[in-house]
């Protein structure tokens, strides 16, 4: 206790010292989860993961649901050159392996019709385009079912992704959406689905539910400190050195890159 009170000063400038940094190493903080990276480089998961990623079209996908908000028809020569457009903007994405969709279908029957390499396009005839529609429908064709619903008012797109983490992909995301609000009028309803983004957003989700726990359990341990010294005061006082392992140790997260990902968030709250 005497050593205590002659260094007192001491003690206090070194505690808002570390507190000062520890803060500042929080806001170096960054939110991210790669299920697939946090798991051992030698699990059969992550091996396989890797070997589709780097071989086959990716684990994961990215969807796209298009419908027409006024009357009129969906599937017109303009409507599948902007959907082939856009296959075209998510295959330049680096994150981004495949894209199937109508447009890939009936660019193929349209070569195929052709004859020529030249064919492989959609046709800009309206008449040329709802023969071929009629033709896979009337087929049955399981491709052409997949990409467009029964009723011909909603059409899908599916991109496959490579097993990434939750920043990368909304970052990719947040690009997407400003490629749709350029180049997709008000005429038509687009939204963005898969288990990218779903991940994603449960990922997140379940981060900020961790840190929310954190906030509680806190509360709770400072009431039962404030009934144990029957003083609000001392309570608060108190809570000073159970504060302070915690901003610490998320200022070190930040201070050394440890993303709080769904893993290090639950270890953390611990």
């Amino acid at each position: 206790e005497k050593i205590e009170f002659k260094l007192k000063w001491l003690i206090i400038l070194g505690a808002v010292g570390f507190i000062i940094c520890s803060g500042i190493g929080v806001t170096k903080m960054r939110v991210n989860t790669n299920i697939i990276r946090d798991l051992p480089t030698s699990s059969p998961l992550a091996v396989a993961t890797h070997f589709i990623d780097e071989n086959l079209a990716g684990v994961y996908s990215l969807g796209f649901s298009i419908e027409r908000k006024r009357p009129g028809p969906l599937v017109t020569v303009e409507t599948l050159q902007k959907i082939d457009a856009l296959s075209d903007f998510l295959e330049d994405q680096p994150e981004i392996t495949k894209v199937n969709s109508l447009a890939l279908l009936v660019k193929k029957v349209h070569q195929a019709r052709e004859g020529d390499a030249s064919g492989y396009k959609i046709p800009e005839d309206e008449a040329a385009l709802q023969d071929y529609l009629d033709r896979m429908a009337e087929a049955e064709n399981p491709d052409f079912w997949s990409f467009i619903s029964r009723d011909f008012r909603r059409l899908r797109l599916e991109a496959r992704m490579k097993a990434v983490g939750t920043q990368r992909g909304r970052v990719m995301e947040d690009r997407v959406w400003n490629y749709l609000k350029k180049n997709f009028d008000e005429d038509y309803d687009v939204r963005i689905t898969g288990n990218t983004v779903l991940l994603g957003q449960m990922s997140e989700r379940l981060v900020t539910n961790q840190v929310h726990s954190l906030g509680h359990a806190f509360l709770v341990i400072l009431t039962l400190i404030i009934i144990f010294f029957r003083s609000y005061k001392m309570g608060l006082l108190a809570c000073i050195p159970n504060l302070i392992p915690i901003l610490g140790l998320y200022g070190l997260m930040g201070y050394f890159k440890i993303e709080l990902s769904t893993p290090t968030a639950m270890i953390s709250s611990v």
